[in-house]
Protein backbone atom coordinates (compact mmCIF):
# COMPACT_ATOMS: atom_id res chain seq x y z
CA UNK A 1 0.00 0.00 0.00
CA UNK A 2 2.79 2.26 0.94
CA UNK A 3 4.06 1.98 -2.49
CA UNK A 4 1.31 2.05 -3.96
CA UNK A 5 0.52 5.82 -2.70
CA UNK A 6 3.77 6.77 -3.52
CA UNK A 7 3.49 5.94 -7.01
CA UNK A 8 -0.30 7.79 -6.99
CA UNK A 9 -1.05 10.10 -9.87
CA UNK A 10 -3.87 12.64 -9.44
CA UNK A 11 -6.67 11.89 -11.37
CA UNK A 12 -7.15 14.33 -14.82
CA UNK A 13 -10.68 15.51 -15.87
CA UNK A 14 -13.23 16.84 -13.89
CA UNK A 15 -16.46 16.60 -12.90
CA UNK A 16 -18.13 12.97 -12.03
CA UNK A 17 -20.91 11.65 -13.54
CA UNK A 18 -23.03 7.91 -13.77
CA UNK A 19 -25.75 5.78 -15.97
CA UNK A 20 -27.18 3.21 -15.65
CA UNK A 21 -29.63 0.54 -17.63
CA UNK A 22 -31.92 -2.28 -16.99
CA UNK A 23 -31.24 -5.05 -19.10
CA UNK A 24 -33.57 -8.28 -20.06
CA UNK A 25 -32.15 -11.31 -20.74
CA UNK A 26 -34.04 -14.55 -21.50
CA UNK A 27 -33.25 -16.94 -18.58
CA UNK A 28 -31.58 -20.41 -20.09
CA UNK A 29 -30.92 -22.08 -16.88
CA UNK A 30 -33.77 -24.09 -16.11
CA UNK A 31 -32.09 -24.64 -12.43
CA UNK A 32 -31.24 -20.83 -11.61
CA UNK A 33 -34.98 -20.09 -12.70
CA UNK A 34 -36.42 -22.71 -10.41
CA UNK A 35 -34.26 -21.44 -7.59
CA UNK A 36 -34.90 -17.47 -7.75
CA UNK A 37 -38.56 -18.21 -8.60
CA UNK A 38 -38.81 -20.50 -4.69
CA UNK A 39 -35.78 -18.66 -2.73
CA UNK A 40 -37.17 -14.97 -1.70
CA UNK A 41 -36.20 -16.54 1.03
CA UNK A 42 -34.10 -19.02 1.56
CA UNK A 43 -34.61 -22.46 3.51
CA UNK A 44 -31.66 -23.52 5.13
CA UNK A 45 -28.94 -22.06 2.63
CA UNK A 46 -30.96 -23.21 -0.22
CA UNK A 47 -32.83 -20.49 -2.84
CA UNK A 48 -31.60 -17.52 -3.97
CA UNK A 49 -32.78 -13.80 -1.78
CA UNK A 50 -34.06 -12.40 -5.31
CA UNK A 51 -37.46 -10.94 -6.07
CA UNK A 52 -39.55 -12.77 -8.34
CA UNK A 53 -41.75 -9.96 -9.89
CA UNK A 54 -41.60 -7.40 -12.73
CA UNK A 55 -38.90 -6.37 -13.64
CA UNK A 56 -36.48 -8.53 -11.85
CA UNK A 57 -38.36 -11.72 -13.49
CA UNK A 58 -40.90 -11.21 -16.43
CA UNK A 59 -41.80 -14.80 -17.40
CA UNK A 60 -38.06 -16.34 -17.64
CA UNK A 61 -37.19 -12.90 -18.99
CA UNK A 62 -34.13 -11.72 -16.01
CA UNK A 63 -33.75 -7.75 -15.50
CA UNK A 64 -31.25 -6.36 -13.30
CA UNK A 65 -29.38 -3.37 -13.85
CA UNK A 66 -25.77 -2.71 -15.65
CA UNK A 67 -24.01 0.32 -14.93
CA UNK A 68 -20.92 2.70 -15.91
CA UNK A 69 -19.50 5.75 -14.03
CA UNK A 70 -16.77 8.48 -14.34
CA UNK A 71 -14.96 10.35 -12.21
CA UNK A 72 -12.67 12.45 -13.91
CA UNK A 73 -11.42 10.76 -16.89
CA UNK A 74 -11.45 7.17 -14.95
CA UNK A 75 -13.90 5.31 -15.86
CA UNK A 76 -15.83 2.53 -13.64
CA UNK A 77 -18.36 -0.30 -14.87
CA UNK A 78 -20.21 -2.38 -12.95
CA UNK A 79 -21.69 -6.00 -13.39
CA UNK A 80 -24.28 -7.67 -11.78
CA UNK A 81 -22.45 -11.24 -11.51
CA UNK A 82 -18.84 -12.87 -11.97
CA UNK A 83 -17.79 -11.26 -14.97
CA UNK A 84 -14.87 -12.68 -16.44
CA UNK A 85 -12.12 -10.19 -17.60
CA UNK A 86 -13.02 -10.56 -21.10
CA UNK A 87 -15.70 -8.36 -20.36
CA UNK A 88 -13.57 -5.57 -18.96
CA UNK A 89 -10.90 -6.08 -21.84
CA UNK A 90 -13.86 -5.79 -24.07
CA UNK A 91 -14.72 -2.16 -23.22
CA UNK A 92 -11.43 -1.40 -22.92
CA UNK A 93 -10.52 -2.22 -26.81
CA UNK A 94 -14.60 0.12 -27.35
CA UNK A 95 -14.05 3.04 -25.90
CA UNK A 96 -10.65 5.44 -26.33
CA UNK A 97 -9.92 8.37 -23.22
CA UNK A 98 -9.69 6.86 -20.12
CA UNK A 99 -7.07 7.46 -17.67
CA UNK A 100 -7.58 4.26 -16.02
CA UNK A 101 -10.39 1.67 -16.51
CA UNK A 102 -12.06 -0.38 -13.31
CA UNK A 103 -14.35 -2.93 -12.73
CA UNK A 104 -16.65 -3.90 -9.99
CA UNK A 105 -18.05 -6.99 -9.90
CA UNK A 106 -21.50 -8.31 -7.76
CA UNK A 107 -22.95 -5.22 -7.96
CA UNK A 108 -26.26 -4.50 -7.89
CA UNK A 109 -27.10 -8.27 -8.56
CA UNK A 110 -26.20 -12.14 -8.59
CA UNK A 111 -26.67 -13.52 -11.52
CA UNK A 112 -24.00 -16.29 -11.85
CA UNK A 113 -20.58 -16.26 -13.68
CA UNK A 114 -20.71 -13.41 -16.60
CA UNK A 115 -18.64 -15.81 -19.26
CA UNK A 116 -17.48 -14.00 -22.55
CA UNK A 117 -17.30 -14.87 -25.01
CA UNK A 118 -20.19 -16.56 -25.55
CA UNK A 119 -18.78 -18.69 -27.95
CA UNK A 120 -16.35 -19.89 -24.90
CA UNK A 121 -19.55 -21.48 -23.61
CA UNK A 122 -19.79 -24.30 -25.39
CA UNK A 123 -16.07 -25.83 -23.70
CA UNK A 124 -16.84 -24.37 -20.38
CA UNK A 125 -19.69 -26.75 -20.38
CA UNK A 126 -17.77 -29.66 -21.18
CA UNK A 127 -15.59 -29.38 -18.63
CA UNK A 128 -17.86 -29.96 -15.90
CA UNK A 129 -17.77 -30.76 -13.36
CA UNK A 130 -14.38 -29.48 -12.51
CA UNK A 131 -15.70 -26.02 -14.00
CA UNK A 132 -19.41 -25.14 -12.36
CA UNK A 133 -19.33 -21.97 -14.16
CA UNK A 134 -21.63 -22.98 -16.93
CA UNK A 135 -24.26 -24.24 -14.07
CA UNK A 136 -23.98 -21.07 -12.14
CA UNK A 137 -24.97 -18.82 -15.40
CA UNK A 138 -28.18 -17.42 -16.70
CA UNK A 139 -27.88 -16.85 -20.07
CA UNK A 140 -24.72 -18.16 -22.10
CA UNK A 141 -25.36 -14.05 -24.06
CA UNK A 142 -25.47 -12.30 -21.00
CA UNK A 143 -21.50 -12.14 -20.65
CA UNK A 144 -21.47 -10.31 -23.87
CA UNK A 145 -24.40 -8.78 -23.34
CA UNK A 146 -23.15 -6.51 -20.48
CA UNK A 147 -19.78 -5.89 -22.09
CA UNK A 148 -22.02 -4.36 -24.90
CA UNK A 149 -24.57 -2.24 -22.57
CA UNK A 150 -21.06 -1.21 -20.76
CA UNK A 151 -19.81 -0.09 -23.52
CA UNK A 152 -22.39 1.81 -24.70
CA UNK A 153 -22.89 3.43 -21.26
CA UNK A 154 -19.62 4.97 -20.97
CA UNK A 155 -20.24 6.41 -24.56
CA UNK A 156 -22.89 8.52 -23.39
CA UNK A 157 -20.34 9.37 -20.49
CA UNK A 158 -18.30 10.99 -23.05
CA UNK A 159 -15.83 8.43 -23.64
CA UNK A 160 -15.00 7.85 -27.12
CA UNK A 161 -16.07 4.62 -29.52
CA UNK A 162 -12.74 3.06 -31.01
CA UNK A 163 -15.04 1.48 -33.86
CA UNK A 164 -12.75 -1.96 -32.88
CA UNK A 165 -14.33 -4.77 -34.42
CA UNK A 166 -12.97 -7.52 -32.68
CA UNK A 167 -13.02 -6.42 -29.22
CA UNK A 168 -12.40 -9.60 -27.58
CA UNK A 169 -9.40 -10.22 -29.57
CA UNK A 170 -8.97 -11.38 -33.09
CA UNK A 171 -9.88 -15.00 -32.23
CA UNK A 172 -13.25 -14.20 -30.62
CA UNK A 173 -16.28 -13.40 -32.65
CA UNK A 174 -17.63 -9.79 -32.11
CA UNK A 175 -20.72 -9.59 -30.00
CA UNK A 176 -24.35 -8.42 -31.94
CA UNK A 177 -24.20 -5.30 -29.54
CA UNK A 178 -27.25 -3.55 -31.74
CA UNK A 179 -29.72 -7.03 -31.07
CA UNK A 180 -28.18 -8.18 -27.56
CA UNK A 181 -28.99 -4.48 -26.10
CA UNK A 182 -32.02 -3.63 -28.32
CA UNK A 183 -34.19 -3.88 -24.87
CA UNK A 184 -31.89 -1.78 -22.69
CA UNK A 185 -33.50 1.44 -24.52
CA UNK A 186 -37.14 0.46 -23.12
CA UNK A 187 -38.38 2.41 -19.63
CA UNK A 188 -37.34 0.67 -16.31
CA UNK A 189 -40.54 1.60 -15.00
CA UNK A 190 -41.09 0.70 -11.73
CA UNK A 191 -38.09 -1.35 -9.59
CA UNK A 192 -40.10 -2.49 -6.13
CA UNK A 193 -37.21 -3.64 -4.09
CA UNK A 194 -36.73 -6.92 -2.58
CA UNK A 195 -37.66 -6.74 1.88
CA UNK A 196 -34.76 -7.83 3.33
CA UNK A 197 -35.63 -9.73 6.81
CA UNK A 198 -31.97 -10.35 8.06
CA UNK A 199 -31.02 -7.26 10.25
CA UNK A 200 -27.12 -7.04 9.68
CA UNK A 201 -27.19 -10.33 7.77
CA UNK A 202 -25.87 -12.45 10.99
CA UNK A 203 -28.76 -13.79 12.23
CA UNK A 204 -31.94 -15.63 10.45
CA UNK A 205 -35.30 -13.79 10.40
CA UNK A 206 -37.64 -15.14 13.23
CA UNK A 207 -39.13 -17.43 13.12
CA UNK A 208 -36.26 -18.88 11.44
CA UNK A 209 -37.43 -20.91 8.48
CA UNK A 210 -37.43 -24.85 8.50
Amino acid sequence: MVQAVAQAKPVTGSGVAGSEVMTREAGSNGALIGVSYTGEVPVRGYGAYRSSTPPWFTGTVVGTFVSAHRIGDVLLTAAPGEAYPDIRFGVQHSVSGMQALFTFGLANDQLGYLIAPATEYAWITASNPGNDNAFFNVAAQYGDHVMCSQTALAESLGFAATGNTAPYGSKAPAPNCTALTATDLLPTGPTPQQPWPFGDGSTLPSPAPQ
